[in-house]
């Protein structure tokens, strides 16, 4: 199953999987989030997953909290969505209600404010990010949040059909 993951926001991306099972996917595609001064260009993203949408079966968006000059509309992710006919689902960013965040369907928890569990996640699964520099220090962590969220949306989809 094909899945990409929208991480919104400005240091934002779009990762794309093939998601077999929990144990077994394959990193396929990422994107940075296209950004025209502090807007996201949702023309350019639309772009980007009409590019892919033939193969994408499902579409995971990070749930939004707030509204922001810097944040993308959840709403317009699911506008592309729904106009490409791809299924989406919306993935917490912090448990509530008895529904799981997407830091918990990684299995990594945060450590304190700076930590990335989903740079350690990907280390862990040998996913490759340009976004690190040599020294280790983060330039953009939105692709690995995306493949995490990814992850997260395949994750469920492959619980509910075994239900």
């Amino acid at each position: 199953m094909i899945i990409a993951g929208i991480d919104i926001g400005q240091t934002g991306g779009l990762g794309i999987i093939d998601f077999i099972s929990p144990d077994n996917f394959i990193p396929l595609n990422h994107y940075r989030l296209p950004y025209n001064g502090n807007q996201m260009d949702t023309h350019k993203l639309h772009e980007i997953i009409y590019f892919h949408a033939p193969d994408i079966e499902l579409l995971a968006i990070e749930e939004q909290f707030r509204q922001s000059k810097t944040l993308i509309p959840q709403g317009e992710c699911i506008a592309i969505a729904k106009i490409l006919r791809i299924p989406y689902i919306i993935i917490p960013t912090v448990t509530k209600k008895g529904i799981n965040s997407w830091y918990d369907d990684i299995g990594i928890k945060k450590e304190n404010a700076k930590d990335k569990p989903s740079l350690r996640w990907c280390e862990l699964h040998d996913i490759e990010l340009p976004t690190l520099r040599p020294t280790g220090k983060v330039l953009h962590d939105g692709i690995a949040d995306s493949y995490a969220i990814a992850y997260s949306g395949g994750k469920r989809e492959w619980e509910k059909r075994l239900n």
